[in-house]
């Protein structure tokens, strides 16, 4: 009985680990570098960012390629105009 109780149990965490690193490819983002893009601003974000008290006015910005439209992120902030850019 116990010889049954433990070969259950290890397919239960084999199963378990096999479901948990198949949903992290599930929830994968995929980031591509783009080295040159024409972007353009489609409207104010609002009150999304606040700074000691003050709204932050940030603009959602995006580009667009092969007929679809993407939303724009730098994700080195040690680049050039990385952080508040102005259009």
């Amino acid at each position: 009985m116990k010889k049954k109780k433990s070969k259950i149990r290890r397919i239960f965490v084999f199963l378990a680990i096999f479901i948990m690193n198949a949903l992290g490819f599930v929830n994968a983002v995929y980031a591509t570098s783009i080295n040159t893009a024409n972007l353009y601003t489609t409207g104010d974000c609002g009150a999304l960012l606040k700074y000691k008290g003050g709204i932050v006015k940030v603009s959602y910005i995006q580009y667009s390629d092969n007929g679809g439209e993407y939303p724009a992120y730098c994700m080195d902030k040690t680049k050039p105009r990385s952080r508040n850019r102005k259009l």
